[in-house]
């Protein structure tokens, strides 16, 4: 090669010069070429990482919104029963009633049994026939109260109880 930088009447120092700068520029390329596939493995890496964390993140969102699924339908569950329950001890309720009412009736009935067998007695003493009937009223108007007031109570009370069996429990466990 020298004989032939000799006829081309190239110098041997603008030949070295050459060389060196061929020698730079490929160890510049290998230099950016290692660089590049070091930069790409990093990369990879940190994408590796981040889809790693974003993976547990999503999880630990699907488990939470299961948990949270399961105790809503947990709750959901024991509304259903507690509501049950409350239907039922109502229709109890409102069989009481119903025998209360037909009790009353048939008090009425003896009641009104008893004022008419006292009218023939009214003529000896006109003073007992106006208390008995004012104390016959009262008993009457009060044997019609008392059942719609105890039938309503009651179940009043049934309903409260059933709200209160929907109210979170107080565990010292979770505290």
């Amino acid at each position: 090669m020298g004989k032939l930088l000799q006829i081309l009447g190239v110098p041997e120092w603008l030949a070295c010069l050459g060389a060196s700068l061929a020698a730079v520029g490929c160890l510049t390329a290998a230099v950016l070429a290692y660089g590049r596939a070091e930069r790409q493995a990093g990369a990879d890496e940190v994408y590796a990482k981040w889809g790693a964390t974003k993976l547990a993140q999503s999880a630990a969102v699907i488990q939470s919104q299961a948990q949270t699924l399961a105790t809503e339908h947990q709750q959901a569950a024991q509304a259903q029963e507690v509501d049950r329950h409350v239907q039922t001890q109502l229709a109890a309720v409102a069989a009481d009633r119903d025998r209360a009412v037909r009790a009353a009736a048939g008090l009425r009935q003896q009641l009104a049994a008893v004022r008419a067998d006292a009218l023939p007695q009214a003529a000896a003493d006109p003073g007992e026939p106006a208390q008995a009937r004012a104390i016959a009223d009262s008993l009457s108007e009060c044997g019609e109260r008392y059942p719609a007031l105890a039938g309503e109570r009651d179940a009043l009370a049934v309903q409260l109880g059933g709200l209160i069996d929907l109210l979170p429990s107080e565990d010292p466990a979770l505290d």
